[in-house]
């Protein structure tokens, strides 16, 4: 019976890219043509904010700007290179009011990072300026955070 229900949602609600809308498998984030043009951010890269290099040097690789000004932070994860296809969804996210994108963004960083999530202690939101909540009605980092913690909580 369950389903049933599932595939009448999928029939009303068909998933869709969320780069290019073409329609997809129920449990996809991107058609192949842009899961082609994503660029994932490998080692070796940066241990503190995972900028890339293009070769390895040595083990514990740290830029420049990280060397020059330590960030406030320990380490940050990035999945994907900032290109034009990555902007425009998380420009989405945040602008253009499409919360349910929270739920794919954390099942795609969960896959790409459950080692690192696994070993937090916490997961906890940046906090958004009372003015641009006020402005985007939502916090996006709150969003994903408790997405991510439901996903988390399941392991």
């Amino acid at each position: 019976m369950q389903n049933f229900f599932k595939k009448i949602i999928e029939l009303l609600f068909p998933n869709q890219c969320l780069s290019c809308g073409q329609l997809i498998g129920q449990e996809g984030a991107f058609c192949n043509e842009c899961w082609q043009k994503l660029q994932f951010i490998t080692d070796p890269k940066c241990k503190i904010c995972s900028h890339p290099f293009e070769f390895q040097v040595e083990d514990a690789l740290i830029c420049a700007q990280c060397c020059a000004k330590k960030p406030s932070y320990d380490k940050a994860v990035s999945i994907f290179a900032y290109n034009h296809l990555i902007k425009k969804i998380v420009g989405d996210f945040k602008y253009r009011d499409t919360t349910y994108l929270a739920k794919k963004f954390a099942r795609i960083l969960f896959n790409h990072s459950s080692d690192l999530i696994n070993n937090a202690d916490l997961i906890v939101p940046v906090p958004l300026h009372k003015k641009r909540l006020r402005k985007r009605k939502f916090n996006q980092a709150l969003l994903l955070a408790q997405e991510l913690s439901k996903i988390w909580t399941l392991k």
